[in-house]
């Protein structure tokens, strides 16, 4: 069982919801929780059908709420110690991704992870040259004042 869930806000991205999702569950080591938040798509794609072929969470909005909005409730139903919010349009391609992601947070708890991309060729789909970088903060609850 993982200890990630992924959180995707969308609003009208079609077919790519389907390959984000699938990019993650080909190269996850577990079946990681998925939340896909719709938020107000209008082009009549059945999202909601997506979520269920991929064991998916499904939220759907009847009115748009943002994006910061959909991400804030998609956080507000996670289940797991951490998440990973992602665009619809997102490719995964290393694989143990979720293992990997893991390991450095149980190393770094109070660690805020921030990754990059990587543009990917349009003919041969494979990611162009150059090495993936993760920053990593640390993060520190603010301390009482003292009286």
């Amino acid at each position: 069982m993982s200890n990630i869930t992924v959180i995707i806000p969308f609003i009208n991205e079609g077919i790519e919801v389907d390959k984000t999702i699938q990019s993650i569950r080909e190269t996850s080591a577990y079946n990681v929780p998925i939340i896909i938040i719709n938020d107000g798509s209008t082009d009549g794609v059945d999202y909601k059908k997506v979520a269920q072929n991929y064991h998916a969470e499904y939220i759907e909005h009847a009115e748009r709420k943002g994006t910061a909005a959909s991400r804030d409730e998609g956080v507000a139903n996670t289940k797991t110690c951490y998440y990973l919010t992602l665009d619809a349009h997102m490719t995964i391609f290393t694989k143990n991704w979720d293992t990997r992601l893991e390991e450095v947070l149980a190393a770094h708890p109070n660690a805020l992870l921030c990754g990059n991309t990587h543009a990917i060729d349009p003919v041969t789909r494979l990611q162009k040259p150059n090495k993936a970088r993760v920053y990593m903060a640390r993060y520190s609850a603010p301390k009482k004042a003292s009286r």
